[in-house]
Order: structure tokens, then C-alpha cells, then sequence
């Protein structure tokens, strides 16, 4: 197994069980960091005498919330070849820990398991490694009740912005040797620092966890942020909640992440009615309304899901790939496509074709394969070319396997901007005077051939760091939206070949009006070396001040 680029492999040598009790032990591997993730393997005994191998991963013991959705190959040991499965690992429901096989594996036997995570897990918010009190250099008087509390005045600062300006700006109380803080008990603020550096005695149930909130957005303690949305994304019996009343929390406390994961989660039809008609839908968003409307109409109506299949040929050679036709579900062109992979067996992809449509797309489809039942959300997106080409399972498919995929998508294709179908010369009923002959038209032949290439989606059609401007002042001049969709997807991709810094992007999207390259250039999980180049940018002050405010509030305690 040759794990690919961000992947990594992590082995365990069977040993023998040290006594007769087997049914207490377990044997871990080391801890292995893969993109950011700790991982180990463990091997437990199973009640029928066979071991269990499980894949856990540690992120909880750094950060209080995180997701990871993880494609994980494992050498398949009953049988020959590999076993290919993806697998979602977060910080709530206790989904840290996932099942991997299970046999004889006798002593010596190694269990190698490579791991491919699809996020960096270094851009989630990391629980803080400095004490709050020891060395104290500052107190706090807290409420009416004026109780002390004696911190660390660095490491409160480092977590947050509030106590930051606090001890550090020309503020009154930078130099009181006790620091007032009205408004709060003493006990709430002792949970909520509690809470934000993972000491035990800390609480958080339906009862206080508006406070907490309140507190936290007033304190600017997003590492307690972090820890309730995970309480509220949780199934724990002890919740009251609706998902209503969590929708209504994520909106008034304005928790992107947990809004985004509610409306992911697949609700049944009684759940989805229970919600729409509730008292708290009055008080949501209108966007937040239409959506599970949306998707209640279309279970009360039983719209169906498109389905794709395929049937495995004879291979002719060991370089080939089977593709099926293409398949239109709501909007959108789908195929699917079998090759070759490792160990003899052959990998089934989903393919979104779209990009040969329109420049600018993203659909978030649920894929469904009717050969493992195993549903998982993806995200296809025109800026990311690897998201276009989603690894379903992988196997030995031998000739004559039906292999089908259910797809569900919550967007509508059709709304995308199309590429012209027209020709750009034929029929010829017009004519254009391009360059200085024409006082009112700036644009020399060269570049106006290259938007026209670029608006009917033509080969030969230039976009680079060097003519992006240009082009963009060219798109807007001529109002030409579908190349504005086409540098949208340019600066969203994660391309080598540019150079532009994120900060150069969020101002080219302000100086054109690009809402959806601005929202999703705010709305990503940042590395601490992206934040750190961000800060230090030179341009950044050009930003305005609600994308500076983003910016910094992301970087939390990984500003200096």
C-alpha cells in the first residue's frame, strides 16, 4: 500500500495476551500523527474468540471540536487484496473510533492500516497548553460577590481576544493591580475558564448552556464555543434540545459550523414536519426556512433519488478504465468510473462532470452505492478538482458485477451559469474595432479573443496570476459573468501554479462584488502558518473592516 500525498500507514505487531484474562486487554499501537491527526490501532478480543481491530482517533485530547471524514485501506488478511472504506471520525456521539476486521491474526502477524483524512486536522482550534493561574501575574475581582480569581494574564490573553485588549491595550484597568469584571457570578466564569483549558468540574447541560453561550461570545472564548456546538451536535439522552431550538442557537450565537451540520444530518419525515412547524422556525433565518422546506416537500411528494450503474467488463490490459454513460440526476452530469487499484483490486469513482458546463458550481450530494450501503455526504465544487472525483469502494469486481450508486443532491444544477453554446463567429452579423483606433475601448485583440475563448469555454483561453486583474476588469466591463465565474473557481482552487495570497483574493472578491468567493474564503479552516502569513500581510489593512474582524477572530489564540 503507497499511501498518496497528506496519507499516511501505521502498524501494529501482533504479541501474544500476557495471561488468561484476555477478555480485559487490549493492545494499542503508538500514537501516529497523520495530517494533523493522532491516530493508533488496537486490537481487542472478541467474544467468539477472534480479535477486533479498530482504527481510534485521539483529536478529542486537543480539540473540543473536529471533524474528519478518513478513506482507510486496510490489508484484507482472510482474503487476498485489500479492503478500501471511508469512515467519519468527530468529537461528538463518540465517533472517534472506528471498526476495522476481525480474525484470528496470530502472534507476529502485521497490521498495516494507511489513512488519508480529507481535512488538515492542524486547522482546528486547539485546546491551550499554558495554565490560566500558575504563574499568576494578575487577579481578577469577579461580580457583586468581588471574589478573587488569580491568572496567568499571557495565557488568558493568548486564548483570548477580550482579556488581550484587556491586560495589554491603554485601557484604565491594564495597570489595576485587581481587574473588576461585573456582570457575571463567580462560579459561571470559574466554569466557563474550566471549560476553555479542559480542567475537570466543568459543566455543560440544557440548563446553563445559553449562559455559556452568552458568556463566551462575551468573553471571546471560541474554545468554548467549540465545546457546546459538539454538546449540541451530540445524541446524548440527557438533551432536551430540539433541532429547532439548536438551529435557533447556532443563528443567535452565530456557530456557522453547527448550522451547516444541522442541516446536513438526514432527519425523518416526522423530525423535518416537527421542525418546520415549530415555534422557533418563526424566529430563523428565512434561508434556514427554505431549506427544510425544500427538503420536507420533497419527502412528502417521494421524490426519487437518480440512480447510476454500471457493469464490469472483461479488462483488456492492465492500464484500463471503464467508464458508464453519462447520467443527468437534477442538473447535474454523473458517471461512474472503475480502474485499476492496488493489490489486484479495482477502485469505483463517482464523476461530476459539471465543470464541462459551467465554470463556477458546488453541489453537496449524498452517494448512496447499492452494492455496500454505505450513504456518505461529498461536496463536489468546480474549484477543487480532486472533489470531482469521489473513491466509492474499492474491491475485486470481477466481470459481470452490477455496480449502482443512489445520489441525492440538495442543490439544483440548472441554476449554475452555463458556458454559451453558441460560436463565437458564426453566423457573422457584427463587428468589433478593438484597440486605440477606438478611443472608447481599451482592450487590445489578444485579450479580448482571450475572454471571448474563456465566456464559450474554448481551449487556448489563458488565466494566470499575471492576467487575472485584467481579466476580471475585463469581465466587468463587459459584464460578462460567466469569466467571473471562471476566476472565481481559479482563486478558490488550491492550484500550485499560483502565487496569489489569500488576502490578495478576499480583496480582488471585494473590488468585484464576488459574494461567494469572499464567504467561502472566510469560511475556511486555516492552517496556523496561514494565519500567521495572514496577520503579517502588508495588504491586510486594505481589507474591510468586517473581513479583518473574520480573519482575526479565526486566528484565535494563534496570534502573538
Amino acid at each position: 500500500m503507497s499511501p498518496s500525498p497528506g496519507s499516511g500507514t501505521i502498524s501494529l505487531v501482533v504479541t501474544e495476551w500476557r495471561d488468561s484474562l484476555i477478555q480485559y486487554q487490549e493492545l494499542d499501537s503508538h500514537v501516529h500523527r497523520i495530517n494533523g491527526y493522532p491516530w493508533r490501532l488496537r486490537l481487542k478480543p472478541g467474544w467468539d474468540g477472534a480479535r477486533r481491530l479498530y482504527l481510534v482517533c485521539e483529536k478529542s485530547n486537543e480539540s473540543e471540536l473536529w471533524q474528519c471524514t478518513a478513506n482507510i485501506r486496510t490489508c484484507d488478511y482472510n482474503r487476498d487484496g485489500d479492503h478500501n472504506v471511508n469512515h467519519s471520525f468527530n468529537s461528538w456521539d463518540n465517533h472517534s473510533v472506528a471498526f476495522l476486521s476481525s480474525g484470528e491474526y496470530p502472534p507476529g502477524t502485521v497490521l498495516d492500516v494507511t489513512i488519508s483524512p480529507n481535512n488538515d486536522g492542524d486547522s482546528w482550534r486547539r485546546r491551550p497548553s499554558l495554565d490560566p493561574i500558575e504563574p499568576s501575574d494578575g487577579i481578577l475581582v469577579i461580580g457583586e460577590e468581588r471574589k478573587k480569581v488569580h491568572v496567568n494574564k499571557q495565557a488568558l490573553s493568548l486564548q483570548s481576544p477580550f482579556f488581550r485588549k484587556l491586560f495589554n491595550n491603554d485601557f484604565k484597568e491594564k495597570n489595576l493591580k485587581e481587574i473588576p469584571i461585573g456582570g457575571v457570578e463567580y462560579e459561571e466564569f470559574c466554569n466557563i475558564i474550566r471549560m476553555a483549558y479542559g480542567f475537570r468540574g466543568n459543566q455543560l447541560n440544557d440548563d446553563n448552556v445559553h449562559r455559556v453561550l452568552k458568556l463566551a461570545d462575551r468573553f471571546d472564548l471560541k474554545i468554548v464555543e467549540d465545546r457546546v456546538v459538539s454538546y449540541l451536535l451530540s445524541s446524548s439522552p440527557f438533551s432536551s434540545f430540539s433541532i429547532a431550538q439548536k438551529l435557533l442557537l447556532s443563528e443567535q450565537y452565530n456557530l456557522p459550523f453547527l448550522t451547516e451540520q444541522l442541516l446536513l444530518k438526514n432527519y425523518t419525515n416526522a423530525e423535518h414536519k416537527a421542525i418546520c412547524t415549530s415555534d422557533e422556525s418563526e424566529l430563523l433565518s428565512a434561508e434556514t426556512v427554505r431549506i427544510f422546506a425544500i427538503e420536507t416537500v420533497g419527502r412528502m411528494t417521494s421524490t426519487p433519488a437518480g440512480t447510476i450503474s454500471m457493469v464490469v467488463k472483461e479488462w483488456q490490459g492492465h492500464h484500463q478504465e471503464q467508464y458508464s454513460p453519462v447520467h443527468r440526476i437534477n442538473g447535474y452530469p454523473w458517471r461512474l468510473l472503475l480502474k485499476p487499484g492496488t493489490g489486484g483490486n479495482r477502485s469505483l469513482y463517482l464523476v461530476c462532470d459539471k465543470s464541462s458546463e459551467s465554470a463556477l458550481w458546488q453541489c453537496n450530494a449524498r452517494v448512496n452505492p447499492t452494492h455496500i450501503g454505505n450513504a456518505v455526504r461529498h461536496v463536489f465544487k468546480s474549484w477543487d478538482k480532486n472533489s470531482q472525483q469521489y473513491e466509492v469502494s474499492s474491491s475485486k469486481y470481477p466481470a459481470g458485477t452490477t455496480l449502482g450508486v443512489v445520489i441525492t443532491t440538495d442543490d439544483d444544477g440548472e441554476s449554475s451559469r452555463r458556458y454559451s453554446s453558441a460560436g463565437p463567429t458564426e453566423p457573422r452579423d457584427g463587428i468589433f474595432v478593438i484597440g486605440d483606433d477606438n478611443k472608447k475601448v481599451y482592450v487590445n485583440k489578444k485579450e479580448f479573443c482571450n475572454i471571448i475563448n474563456m465566456t464559450l469555454g474554448l481551449e487556448g483561453s489563458q488565466l494566470d496570476d499575471d492576467n487575472v486583474h485584467r481579466v476580471l476588469e475585463l469581465a466587468d466591463r463587459f459584464e460578462l459573468k460567466i469569466i467571473e465565474d471562471r476566476v472565481v473557481s481559479y482563486l478558490l482552487s488550491s492550484s500550485f501554479a499560483s502565487c496569489l495570497t489569500i488576502v490578495h483574493a478576499l480583496l480582488l472578491a471585494e473590488k468585484y462584488s464576488h459574494t461567494i468567493l469572499k464567504d467561502q474564503l472566510l469560511s475556511r479552516n486555516y492552517t496556523s502558518a496561514d494565519h500567521k502569513a495572514i496577520i503579517k500581510d502588508a495588504e491586510l489593512k486594505k481589507l474591510s473592516p468586517d473581513s479583518v474582524l473574520v480573519l482575526y477572530e479565526k486566528a484565535g489564540n494563534q496570534l502573538p
